[in-house]
């Protein structure tokens, strides 16, 4: 093949996967995904439980149902106050002193359930939350799939112009390519199922949207030995002591003197209580046999796949060396060759492995929790924020003396040492990953920026340093070899925005992220 025919093919191919990329993308925002350049606000865990509490209708009817049980075993109470003597011995007063009793037991149970409720929505909301972060993965996932078949397809329909791919082979790429996508919508109607409960729960409204900032990174659970942990439930699980709470009402009834029941009939009673506050037991055991094996297996597949993890991201970190030198491709032409972008999703996907895996142990931690009467919420057992928080004043022990940049997410400024400069468009969070205006960033770099627009290609250039991005392409180009990102560059109310690391990192500048003031800084 003639150089210059090469040459049209590797322009054809890098056409080809910009337009995929642009025209797949665009897709409709969900939850935590809002329009860019307006700010997402974030929600952590203990926000959603607390918004959770406020919005929970059982919350307020376990308060009501406390006051109405202590009226009414008030009202009993100023009865027997003023029983006559010798009125115990009358079957009204008998009957009445029986009420008082049992309005005693219901104002204990009642008083429970109130101080359960709030450890029930927090279970539930930690459930609602973990399933939300765990669709979004499936949802990442799918996209970044769909965005490997979508280079995979663009260079194969160039081997298959040369005859290098028959005509099957085509249809079967084809063919996954479609179920791809089928993959992504199927994945967004999960996730924003699990974000429209998730907005059920904390009282928002459907279209109210959220960047979901806690992560979960608890790994091993405290917990006793089984028998201790089943004495604990016995003692402390709501539904063991409500069983029990109602033997003990059958069993003081045995004493009464009541009209109209017989000592049969009491009996009975009496063992029906019996047998379901032993149900009551064996499924309280059961519940936390379950639960206390479940956990022991989450801990161990936990440490499996940490270190499958450990093993993916060095694979991906050699196979980026490996790419910028060019002795490794993209994307392979031929399948089951490695190739970066495999080797990036199995990057993806053991990571989002692992956090699915510590979801589904922050889930039966608060389950079991409940059960067995603890605290349910842990706040060691999560991580808030999209990034890590730092000291801005120093890393590694070495002060920085460079300049600082600074750009807070929805700010309509920017700093740049001491001066406050204007910006045309804010910077903004989307799919983790912190956006900024190409132009602000360029020239806070001390980078000129220059726009092609027939090639939607941006490129920054100081010095010898050269860095090229492409609108809708996961490929950066920096001083002449590509590396690939995450996320994509765009265009918002007509200004080009940047994944701010990528592009910082490539000039050699420090990027880190100030979490408590939504803010990013840069030490250049």
């Amino acid at each position: 093949m003639s150089r210059k025919r090469k040459l049209r093919t590797y322009l054809s191919t890098v056409l080809l996967t910009t337009f995929l990329a642009v025209i797949v993308f665009p897709l409709t925002p969900i939850y935590g995904e809002t329009t860019p350049g307006a700010p997402v606000p974030g929600l952590t865990i203990e926000e959603a439980v607390q918004l959770a509490f406020k919005n929970d209708p059982d919350t307020r009817k376990a308060e009501l149902n406390v006051e109405q049980t202590q009226i009414a075993r008030d009202k009993l109470a100023e009865s027997i106050t003023f029983i006559p003597t010798g009125g115990m011995v009358l079957p009204a007063y008998q009957e009445l002193f029986n009420n008082f009793q049992q309005a005693e037991i219901s104002l204990g149970v009642a008083k429970k359930v109130q101080a359960t409720q709030k450890d029930l929505v927090t279970k539930n909301v930690i459930a609602a939350y973990t399933k939300a972060i765990k669709d979004k993965n499936t949802l990442d996932l799918a996209r970044l799939s769909l965005a490997n078949m979508q280079k995979q397809m663009a260079i194969r329909e160039t081997s298959r112009d040369l005859g290098m791919i028959s005509s099957y082979d085509w249809q079967t790429i084809e063919r996954g390519m479609k179920q791809a996508e089928e993959g992504v919508k199927a994945a967004e109607a999960t996730y924003l199922s699990s974000c429209l409960a998730l907005n059920a729960l904390t009282g928002q409204s459907k279209d109210k949207t959220f960047e979901l900032v806690s992560r979960p990174v608890g790994e091993q659970i405290h917990k006793n030995s089984l028998d201790q942990e089943y004495s604990r439930a016995t003692n402390d699980a709501v539904l063991v002591w409500r069983a029990e709470q109602m033997l003990a009402i059958e069993q003081s009834k045995q004493t009464w003197v009541l009209p109209n029941v017989s000592s049969d009939l009491s009996r009975v009673l009496l063992d029906q209580a019996q047998v379901d506050h032993e149900k009551a037991k064996r499924d309280a055991r059961l519940t936390i046999e379950g639960l206390y094996y479940g956990m022991d297996a989450l801990e161990r597949q936990i440490q499996v796949v940490k270190e499958s993890n450990n093993l993916a991201q060095d694979k991906l970190r050699m196979a980026e060396v490996k790419y910028r030198v060019g002795t490794l491709p993209l994307v392979s032409i031929t399948p089951g060759q490695e190739d970066l972008m495999s080797a990036r999703v199995e990057a993806e996907k053991t990571k989002a492995d692992l956090e699915n895996l510590r979801a589904d142990l922050a889930k039966l931690k608060a389950d079991f929790y409940y059960v067995t009467g603890r605290t349910v919420y842990e706040s060691a057992d999560w991580s808030t924020g999209s990034g890590t928080s730092i000291d801005l004043g120093t890393v590694n022990n070495k002060p920085q003396t460079g300049n600082r940049i600074s750009f807070t997410i929805g700010a309509p400024t920017y700093k740049n040492g001491n001066d406050v400069i204007t910006l045309d468009t804010p910077a903004y969070i989307k799919n983790g990953r912190t956006y900024l205006p190409v132009r602000a960033l360029g020239e806070s770099l001390g980078a000129q920026v220059s726009w092609d627009e027939e090639a939607r290609t941006v490129t920054l250039k100081r010095g010898d340093d050269r860095v090229e991005l492409v609108i809708g392409n996961y490929n950066i180009k920096i001083n002449g070899s590509y590396t690939t990102m995450e996320v994509v560059p765009e265009i918002v109310a007509g200004r080009t925005m940047l994944p701010a690391r990528y592009v910082t990192e490539a000039f050699d500048a420090l990027i880190t992220w100030n979490e408590n003031d939504q803010e990013v800084v840069i030490f250049k």
